[in-house]
């Protein structure tokens, strides 16, 4: 895998531990919520987690693809120097 993939699986993963964080925080503010003011955000915060979770696994996969067709156009070009014909190298006319 390419360096691109390597670092967008990274921040992704990187992004879910801050969300689990954010959501143990949630969990522990609401304990002390006797009205209930934190089950209201929970419901946006979670929007938020998935939608930048989305973009950041959007990433990924454009990395993906980036590599996939890296490596296709590598394999393309040595496909096309192994079908090359090996001949000799052209011998140098003589000066005039």
């Amino acid at each position: 895998m390419g360096s691109g993939v390597h670092a967008a699986l990274a921040d992704a993963q990187a992004t879910r531990e801050r969300h689990d964080a954010q959501a143990t925080g949630m969990a522990v503010m609401s304990f002390f919520d006797p009205i209930g003011v934190t089950d209201l955000a929970e419901p946006a915060m979670k929007a938020e987690h998935r939608r930048e979770l989305d973009e950041k696994y959007r990433r990924v996969d454009e990395e993906v693809r980036k590599t996939v067709a890296e490596a296709e156009a590598i394999k393309a070009q040595n496909q096309a120097r192994e079908t090359r014909p090996r001949g000799r190298k052209p011998a140098r006319q003589a000066a005039e």
